[in-house]
C-alpha cells in the first residue's frame, strides 16, 4: 500500500503519460471523424450523381413540355405585335401563366434544388475530410 501512495505522489513522472494519453485519444478521435467524413462524402457523391441524372431528365421533360405548349407562339407576339400586348397586358399575362407546363417546371426546380443541396453537403464533407487528412498527416507520429 505504501508503494501505491508513493507512485501517485510523483506527479512529475505522470505528466508525460497524461500527454501521451491525450495525444493517442486525439489521434483516435481524428481517425473516427475522418472515417465518418469519408463515408459521408461517398454517400453524398453517389446521391449527387443520381440527382444530376434526375436533373438532366427533368430538363428533357421541361423542354418537351415547352415545345408542346403554345408558349413559344404566344411569346412571339411580344415581338410581332407589342401594341396589342400592352393594351391587353392583364389578359396576356394570365394567358401566358395558364399555358406554362406547371408540373414540368416544378419537377425541374425540385431536381435543381436537390442537386444543389447535395452538392453543398458533398463539398462540406469533402473539405472536412481534407482538413482532417492534413491534420492526420501533420500529426502522424503524435508530435
Amino acid at each position: 500500500m505504501g508503494q501505491k501512495a508513493e507512485g501517485f505522489k510523483d506527479k512529475a513522472a505522470r505528466k508525460p503519460l497524461d500527454w501521451l494519453f491525450r495525444t493517442i485519444l486525439g489521434r483516435i478521435s481524428a481517425e473516427k471523424k475522418f472515417t465518418a467524413s469519408r463515408r459521408r462524402v461517398i454517400y453524398f457523391s453517389v446521391a449527387l450523381f443520381g440527382s444530376f441524372i434526375a436533373f438532366l431528365l427533368a430538363c428533357a421533360v421541361l423542354q418537351s413540355a415547352l415545345v408542346q405548349s403554345e408558349l413559344l407562339r404566344i411569346l412571339s407576339l411580344v415581338v410581332s405585335n407589342p401594341k396589342m400586348i400592352i393594351s391587353n397586358w392583364s389578359d396576356f399575362g394570365l394567358f401566358v401563366i395558364e399555358s406554362l407546363p406547371a408540373f414540368s417546371i416544378i419537377l425541374f426546380f425540385s431536381a435543381l434544388l436537390i442537386s444543389l443541396l447535395l452538392a453543398k453537403y458533398a463539398v462540406k464533407y469533402l473539405a472536412r475530410m481534407i482538413s482532417l487528412s492534413k491534420y492526420l498527416r501533420k500529426h502522424q507520429h503524435g508530435f
